[in-house]
């Protein structure tokens, strides 16, 4: 018999916690969005002013799929909308950006899990469902469950590259790219050694991880100045979190930097969960060679190959809009897709902004 359960996810989550790893650890693919360790961060930094639900599914009692459902207001100009999202995510404008989305399952029993809930969903009120960084599986699921409903969705390309595949190459990554990224990527290194050589370095101590933390943090910052933004930092709920990961999962969460003697070209923030290591933030010196610098390929490059030879599994770019999945794509080998999914319930609140919507439209022409 399957039954489910809903409970406040901060008053469960300590008693639900092992639970939780168990489940996680049978995901085909591993990452650490939605990994204990995330989720522990995550319910500090915004369970309090979310109070997320905590779902969990039994079989005769045996947990056999979890998630976290979030309930919170949003406007669509004069409207209140209801919106529900899946697991870690619907924090607003200092969002931590959630991707690998899907529901937790016990093996062999994802039918029954997904099945029950969308039995959950539909008793819910909501106007909008909402998927951040859903895996292909995931969005199969949720719009066939609800495929009597209108949806918008937005696919994401996220570029990524089988690490086993550097290792067995020769020349490493270099020697699975165009000629052109090749020729541009050893300009570039040639360019930066001119008066001293080029080294990557990993931040392991707790010392050197702060040190590389706050480089990453003044390279990106004033890059993203330099574009009219303030970039990630500015959001303090943001910060708050990564820091907290960070001390809370430094074997998961590593840091390095790109020198040229003592000056710090670049700085990157990667995840690593079961060796599927990805790529989530970055810092780079403004370029002094023009085009011709490509700090950021570079380090990813030497990364890859650094990787590479310490057996890990995958370098993951995770998922960007244009321009940023252009480079990232002449740094890869392959790709899969996210997806971004709205599911619209005809419910009054949808169809006054469907009205509202149409309306401005008029008005404009």
């Amino acid at each position: 018999m399957i039954t489910s359960s809903l409970e406040p996810a901060i008053t469960r989550w300590a008693q639900f916690r092992e639970t939780w790893t168990e489940l996680h650890s049978e995901l085909p693919h591993s990452s650490l969005f939605l990994s204990t360790e995330w989720v522990d961060c995550w319910l500090s930094v915004f369970g309090e002013s979310l109070q997320p639900l905590l779902w969990v599914a039994k079989s005769d009692g045996t947990p056999i799929g979890a998630a976290l459902l979030v309930e919170r207001v949003e406007w669509r100009g004069p409207i209140p909308v209801r919106c529900l999202y899946l697991n870690t995510a619907g924090e607003g404008s200092d969002s931590v950006t959630l991707e690998h989305n899907t529901l937790l399952t016990k093996r062999g029993a994802e039918d029954s899990a997904w099945k029950a809930l969308e039995l959950t969903l539909r008793r819910m009120s909501w106007d909008e469902l909402k998927l951040e960084g859903a895996n292909l599986d995931t969005r199969d699921r949720v719009r066939l469950a609800f495929s009597d409903e209108a949806s918008v969705e937005v696919e994401r390309v996220a570029p990524y590259v089988p690490l086993a595949t550097v290792r067995s190459n020769p020349d490493g990554i270099l020697g699975m790219l165009s000629p052109n990224t090749r020729y541009q990527l050893r300009r570039a290194a040639r360019l930066h050694e001119k008066h001293s050589a080029i080294t990557l370095e990993e931040a392991v101590t707790i010392g050197s991880r702060r040190e590389v933390w706050s480089e990453l943090e003044r390279l990106h910052t004033l890059r993203w100045l330099t574009r009219g933004s303030q970039g990630a930092f500015s959001h303090p709920r943001w910060r708050t979190f990564h820091e907290q990961l960070l001390l809370q999962a430094p074997g998961q969460t590593r840091l390095f930097r790109l020198r040229s003697g003592p000056t710090t070209l670049a700085a990157v923030y990667l995840f690593d969960k079961s060796g599927n290591c990805a790529f989530y933030q970055s810092g780079v010196r403004a370029p002094v060679h023009g085009n011709q610098d490509k700090i950021g390929m570079l380090i990813h490059s030497m990364l890859m190959d650094h990787l590479a030879h310490r057996a890990e599994n995958e370098y993951d770019f995770l998922a960007s809009d244009e321009p940023e999945v252009r480079y990232k794509r002449r740094l890869s080998t392959q790709e899969r897709s996210l997806y971004w999914l709205t599911i619209l319930r005809p419910t009054l609140r949808n169809r006054l902004v469907s009205w509202l919507k149409g309306f401005r439209s008029r008005q404009a022409i």
